[in-house]
């Protein structure tokens, strides 16, 4: 995969679903667009959960550095946490590349022969040290959450689980594969405090 950072275990694997994607429109979500670059050992960050598991960050847009917070790593790892603690699982390691609408829609046509920019692309991995791969692509995302009325952090622990599921098997081609998903994200994201992203489903008892 041409133009990106992510580490060479990446196999180009994708789940063969398509993901929500609303119209995308460039928005100015950066501070400015005239900062300077991003140095070298500022395009990289690792994050590690209470329980020990890690997702490597490889920012390639640099518009997402205001919301790589304290606050993001936080949640999502609880959520790793407990995801991991309810389906008995080793320790997560899972890579995360933020890049922009025009290479996640390259990567979008190159692996699904869809010709447009995603939310998310998920990668899984042969090596069985390693889960595989998230792909997020910025000006669709926080059009999504705009167009949603809710926040960015909260969309992208959403998606950052939907991918992590997706690299674990899940999936959503069939209704009763999307129900276990979306049940399962439901309640992960409940236990975090966000709200249910499915509104015409609720949370099983």
């Amino acid at each position: 995969m041409s133009n990106t950072t992510m580490p060479d275990r990446r196999q180009p694997q994708i789940d063969p679903d398509p993901e929500p994607c609303f119209e995308s429109t460039v928005l100015n979500h950066s501070p400015s667009d005239n900062s300077a670059p991003l140095a070298d050992d500022q395009r990289y960050l690792l994050w590690q959960s209470a329980a020990g598991h890690t997702t490597e960050h490889h920012i390639q847009c640099e518009k997402w550095m205001r919301h790589l917070t304290p606050g993001l790593e936080q949640l999502t790892g609880r959520m790793l946490d407990e995801l991991a603690e309810r389906l008995g699982l080793e320790p997560l390691m899972i890579g995360v590349c933020w890049t922009d609408d025009a290479e996640i829609k390259s990567l979008n046509s190159q692996f699904r022969e869809q010709n447009k920019p995603t939310n998310i692309l998920s990668f899984t991995s042969d090596d069985p040290e390693y889960n595989g791969d998230l792909v997020l692509g910025y000006e669709v995302i926080c059009t999504e959450a705009e167009q949603m009325g809710i926040s960015v952090a909260d969309h992208l622990a959403h998606l950052l689980l939907h991918g992590t599921l997706h690299l674990l098997g899940y999936d959503h081609i069939d209704d009763k594969d999307a129900d276990i998903m979306e049940q399962l994200e439901i309640s992960l994201l409940d236990f975090v405090q966000i709200a249910n992203p499915y509104p015409d489903k609720g949370a099983e008892e």
